[in-house]
């Protein structure tokens, strides 16, 4: 990345006044010169100290995409319910989830992760993924978070849309609209539903994955 020089006025300000004053002391005290080859030196010693200064200022797009990224007031709150959270996500209009009155949601898998986290996680595709390094979960609650924060660790072959595979349709950016306590509560809400979940509310799961697949008749 390009990082930009940015002169600060300030310090440029305070340069320029203690290079007057020292020229004055150095015309009084030295001869011609003398006082020439004092001031060039001093002048050396000032773009050097600035320079210092201005290295410890990371000035990278990326730094500063970062900085903006932690300003970004989150959406799902520590105080939120997990269906507030569902509802502010927007969940259910790819998801169909127990508990939730949106019931249609077909783009992407029913979302029974006591059922379906350890069942991922135990796919061949996935212990490739994580062999490879391309995913990292070891638990299905660290499944259901990167499944969150992180969607293109692992897509199920089910669900993959277009030829790139590397690349989920959820959106992404999810990492920055949760506060930590929040998705803590999201998982720990998805982590309890099950496939009797599912059935008391009957749903049917999308047709690339239904339940009876998942869950057997």
């Amino acid at each position: 990345m390009h990082r930009g020089f940015r002169m600060n006025p300030f310090l440029f300000v305070f340069a320029f006044l203690l290079f007057s004053v020292f020229f004055f002391l150095t015309s009084s005290f030295f001869q011609k010169g003398q006082s020439l080859q004092v001031m060039v030196g001093f002048l050396l010693l000032i773009t050097a100290f600035y320079s210092l200064y201005e290295s410890g200022l990371p000035q990278t797009q990326d730094h500063m995409a970062g900085m903006a990224s932690h300003m970004t007031p989150k959406l799902a709150l520590e105080t939120d319910s997990p269906e507030q959270i569902i509802e502010k996500m927007g969940c259910s209009s790819c998801h169909q989830i127990p508990g939730m009155l949106w019931k249609t949601g077909t783009l992407g898998p029913i979302l029974i992760e006591k059922v379906l986290a350890p069942k991922r996680l135990a796919s061949p595709e996935y212990q490739l993924r994580l062999k490879t390094g391309k995913a990292s979960a070891h638990s299905p609650r660290e499944y259901v978070m990167e499944s969150i924060v992180s969607p293109d660790h692992f897509i199920s072959p089910d669900f993959i849309y277009h030829s790139n595979s590397e690349h989920s349709i959820m959106p992404a950016g999810y990492d920055q609209k949760f506060t930590y306590a929040a998705l803590e509560k999201l998982v720990d809400y998805l982590l309890i539903l099950d496939c009797d979940s599912a059935k008391k509310e009957g749903l049917k799961g999308p047709p690339a994955e239904t339940l009876v697949r998942i869950c057997g008749g």
